[in-house]
């Protein structure tokens, strides 16, 4: 046998072993694999490549070598429409088709270009090599083989004005009135998605080869497709980066990606170079459009469900580009009720185009998205997590769709979605959950899992992208420790070093937006995460930075939100110099500094928390506590929770209800009388004897609403981030203090007005009912990475912990009834209203001890 290329010329064969080794240093030099590992390794690629082999009917390489070309070209089609996706089977066969060039038919060279087309493949030296081959027989080539040529170029963003143009001369000698439908639609939708100098020509071809047997055209495949290409302009391709899409669809999902926008929210198409009535250009051969549009409506029951895909995309681009009166006016209806009978046919991907393309047809899309999306909903498992994100976007357009919004939630809780969706993505499938109602536990998961994502990947997101992620986690409670790992940027401190607090540089931190500034600080303190507040120095940057209203005031609620669940910034030891320029900020865009002026809308609880007296000026305090009472004391709107909750208290004999107190901002639902629980309890007492509770109303605590040490994750690890004790002690002892302050103090005195405001009910005669919904919890899940959070299963969220803090500092009793507590059952079923009555006894009852 001949000696291996890898063996050197003076290895010895005498010693075997020695030998050996030199082979394997030399090979190691070389930079080579040594040939059992090779072998191995080509083993196991072979092994690998089995199922796809067996799927195209070939036992194994050998037999992809001995292929002749018709057998070639049927395995690539093959390859393609299974959707093959192994590297050696594809290798295989290209390198077979490279070997076959000069034997291949234009026929055959049309279909190896459209089978890679198909699955996306680019292969940029086989297509090199290989247009070399198209270029000789490029006179060869009939209507329908440049069409698929064509065509394959254009999904592959391939444009080579040279080779097209070699190929029009004697493709318009070919066209003729007796070319098959289906070649001149084909062909037409080639050229039109290249967008190209050789369109026109074609175009006007094509056109006086259908024009005289328009008539009997009744193939709706056919008519689709010379609708979609004829009414594609050229501006639309141009747009595009590199002027060749990939999809036809591709340019609709940016645009409805970018937002409302325009009537009824839809985006516009992109600008030609004039106006579409004064630009010929645009639409050439409006005529023949309009008359291709009659034969469609004539024809609706010839369509399958790809073609009345098509068509629709067609529809749409007219509306966009204000052509909407060359629709015949029973076009839509006749399409709607073709859907009715095609739902089965569409695959999950074409009901995701279907929705996009639905969105520029509001008449449309009233009638059929609900059952597309229902559809889709059905179908979610087979879906990717763009086009997930695509359905999210339909559901916030029509208004909700508890299903599709389910399911496309479920969809993007997957692994793959956190590693598929970048972070600017992942930003807007967050903000598209926050729109939408109700906020189910799956949009929660969805993110939480996509917040995983990111952290896996190291993603880092500007300060800007992160601010708008973090408003929307915040508003619906996705809290977990991978935020350490995502404000890097945000933060000024090294958190993964041995002093979490020790900033970066001796250089002030870089400059941010005002309102980037305020939605990340107030966010943070929604999440309850004040040691990143602490990293990344956000009071200072807040005060140095921000001079509108708005965003001071947002600035001054996180403090107070941080400031009532008890957990403090370092930078609000002093809050005095850290909020006072956010209070002058505040009082200067209001237009009055005497009285406080008109209040900013974000600005809620600081007027009643501590924080408030030391940056404030008495006067200014009381005004804004009356403007934050009368503004924001409103009813809440009526949900399932607070009509059983009231109806169960309601049917409470001889109990006095008082409804809706307002204390400072907040409008509590129902106030009890204490006096009257226990006489009723004793009237009808719950199984086994009367529960009698004291009545003493000034020693409670709060340990029904348990103060949150969640762990201070560095960067790279789970584990707390270690404070100076000599820093922390003096919060500490603070705190104790406070809390034994406000439990041997007694309620405040009431005012005339507090009296008034108050109603029937007083502090120390009443109790206070709160009901507690889902979304007031931190989310809770089994794949929290937080142990202490995820231990504790359900942790309440700042905002509501703060609003009970504050009730309880205000001197009020509070029970709170939590959704996941309730028994849900018929109204009139006895039981299921003992359980209720229980469970709000059982709170009542333990308000002494701080169960509450």
């Amino acid at each position: 046998p001949a000696p291996s290329p890898l063996l050197p010329a003076h290895a010895p064969r005498r010693r075997p072993l020695a030998a050996a080794l030199r082979v394997h240093a030399f090979v190691l030099l070389q930079g080579r694999t040594p040939l059992p590992r090779a072998r191995a390794r080509a083993r196991a690629e072979l092994a690998m490549s089995t199922p796809a082999l067996r799927q195209l009917g070939l036992g194994s390489l050998k037999r992809i070598y001995k292929l002749d070309v018709p057998e070639l070209c049927s395995a690539l089609q093959d390859a393609a429409r299974r959707r093959i996706s192994d590297n050696v089977v594809w290798d295989a066969l290209l390198y077979r088709a490279a070997l076959l060039r000069a034997e291949l038919r234009p026929v055959d060279l049309a279909l190896t270009v459209a089978a890679l087309g198909k699955v996306r493949r680019q292969e940029a030296d086989f297509m090199r090599y290989l247009m070399q081959e198209v270029r000789t027989k490029a006179r060869r080539f009939l209507p329908r083989d440049t069409a698929l040529l064509l065509n394959g170029f254009a999904k592959l963003s391939i444009r080579d004005e040279l080779l097209t143009a070699s190929l029009v001369p004697p493709l318009l000698r070919r066209l003729t009135e007796h070319t098959r439908w289906e070649d001149l639609a084909l062909l037409s939708l080639a050229f039109a998605r290249l967008g190209d100098r050789s369109r026109t020509p074609v175009f006007d071809r094509v056109v006086a080869a259908a024009t005289p047997r328009i008539d009997r055209l009744d193939d709706g495949h056919a008519l689709s497709l010379l609708v979609v290409a004829f009414t594609r302009p050229v501006s639309l391709v141009e747009h595009r980066a590199g002027g060749s899409p990939e999809s036809l669809f591709a340019e609709l999902a940016p645009q409805l990606a970018a937002g409302p926008g325009g009537d009824a929210g839809l985006p516009q198409l992109p600008p030609t170079s004039g106006d579409w009535e004064e630009d010929e250009d645009a639409l050439p051969h409006l005529a023949f459009v309009e008359v291709l549009l009659t034969q469609c409506e004539r024809n609706m029951w010839n369509f399958r469900s790809g073609d009345v895909l098509h068509l629709c995309l067609a529809l749409s681009t007219l509306v966009r580009g204000g052509r909407q009166e060359l629709l015949p006016p029973g076009l839509l209806k006749r399409i709607e009720r073709r859907l009715e009978s095609l739902y089965f046919e569409f695959l999950p991907v074409q009901f995701v185009r279907l929705l996009e393309v639905l969105a520029h047809l509001p008449e449309l899309e009233k009638a059929c998205a609900g059952k597309v999306l229902d559809e889709v909903a059905y179908r979610m498992r087979d879906v990717t997590p763009r086009s997930a994100m695509s359905v999210l976007r339909t559901v916030r357009r029509v208004g909700g769709h508890t299903r599709a919004h389910s399911a496309a939630a479920w969809r993007l809780a997957r692994e793959d979605a956190g590693a598929a969706l970048t972070a600017s993505e992942c930003c807007e499938v967050a903000e598209i959950f926050l729109g939408l109602q109700p906020r189910l536990w799956e949009a929660r998961e969805a993110m939480l899992c996509l917040l995983q994502g990111m952290q896996k990947r190291r993603l880092e997101p500007d300060p800007a992208l992160l601010a708008r992620l973090l408003r929307a986690y915040g508003e619906l409670g996705v809290r977990d420790t991978h935020w350490f790992h995502l404000c890097s940027k945000l933060s000024v401190c090294d958190l993964a070093g041995p002093t979490p607090f020790t900033p970066r540089s001796s250089s002030p931190p870089p400059s941010l937006d005002e309102q980037v500034v305020a939605d990340a600080l107030f966010a943070l303190a929604q999440l309850n995460l004040p040691q990143l507040v602490d990293a990344s120095a956000l009071f200072s940057r807040a005060s140095r930075c921000i001079a509108s209203p708005e965003p001071a005031a947002t600035a001054l609620e996180a403090a107070a939100l941080l400031s009532l669940v008890g957990r403090r910034p370092r930078e609000l030891q002093r809050p005095g110099a850290a909020l006072a320029p956010l209070v002058a900020a505040v009082l200067e865009g209001s237009g009055s500094e005497g009285s406080g002026g008109s209040l900013p809308s974000r600005l809620r609880l600081f007027p009643f928390c501590d924080l408030a007296p030391a940056a404030c000026e008495p006067e200014v305090l009381l005004s804004w506590r009356r403007a934050a009472a009368q503004t924001h004391a409103r009813a809440e709107a009526p949900d399932p929770l607070y009509m059983a909750l009231g109806h169960e208290l309601a049917s409470w004999s001889g109990v006095e209800v008082v409804a809706g107190v307002r204390v400072g901002p907040l409008l509590v639902p129902w106030a009890l009388n204490l006096v009257s629980l226990a006489e009723h309890l004793r009237e009808h007492p719950l199984d086994g004897p009367s529960q009698v509770f004291p009545l003493s109303t000034h020693d409670y605590d709060e340990a029904g609403f348990e103060e949150e040490e969640e762990e201070d994750a560095p960067l790279d690890a789970d584990q707390p981030v270690e404070e100076d004790e000599e820093e922390r002690a003096p919060t500490r002892a603070g705190r104790m203090l406070g809390r034994r302050g406000r439990r041997a103090a007694s309620p405040p005195s009431l005012s005339d007005a507090d009296r008034e405001a108050y109603g029937r009910a007083r502090p120390d005669t009443h109790v206070l009912v709160l009901p507690l919904r889902a979304g007031d919890f931190f989310h809770a899940s089994a794949t929290l990475r937080g142990e202490r959070q995820r231990a504790k299963t359900q942790l309440l969220g700042a905002t509501r912990y703060a609003e009970v803090s504050l009730l309880k500092r205000l001197g009020w009793r509070v029970i709170c009834v939590a959704e996941h507590l309730w028994a849900w059952g018929p109204e009139d079923d006895a039981q299921i209203s003992l359980q209720n009555k229980e469970l709000i006894f059982r709170l009542v009852a333990g308000l002494d001890d701080g169960r509450s």
